[in-house]
């Protein structure tokens, strides 16, 4: 039986603070992606200790096709055993604001590493196991 994925990643960017012009808006509607070809998912709070690096569990999922990740900090992450981490930053330094990650393609490991002298607390979801 296939679970539902819905997914809706929009971007736009405007000349100017008052979005008076548009360098890039796509249409909203068209940005809502529904994706009925996987049967499993997994999602988890995370707690990453300052300093330390977590291996995710994806549980049950066998095949993970996609993840998104939001923390409140800004770890550095490892996909599918590279050497090379990819620097997750917060969009502004307001309180309260997060660092997210999304990809969609083939995903064997994610390793969440926190910075020296901070936590990581946030939440994630992986989703794959293509339907037969």
């Amino acid at each position: 039986m296939a679970i539902r994925v819905k997914h809706k990643v929009r971007v736009h960017a405007f000349r100017t603070t008052s979005e008076d012009n548009a360098y890039y808006m796509p249409d909203d509607t068209a940005a809502e992606i529904t994706l009925d070809t996987f049967d499993k998912q997994c999602n988890a709070n995370l707690k990453v200790a300052a300093g330390v690096t977590e291996e995710l569990s994806f549980g049950d999922v066998d095949i993970v096709r996609g993840i998104y990740l939001e923390v409140d900090g800004e770890p550095t992450i490892k996909l599918n055993s590279s050497a090379d981490a990819l620097q997750l930053r917060k969009g502004n330094a307001l309180s309260g604001s997060k660092a997210k990650f999304f990809f969609e393609g083939e995903i064997t490991k994610v390793e969440v590493i926190a910075p020296v002298g901070s936590d990581i607390l946030g939440e994630y979801i992986v989703w794959g196991d293509p339907t037969p």
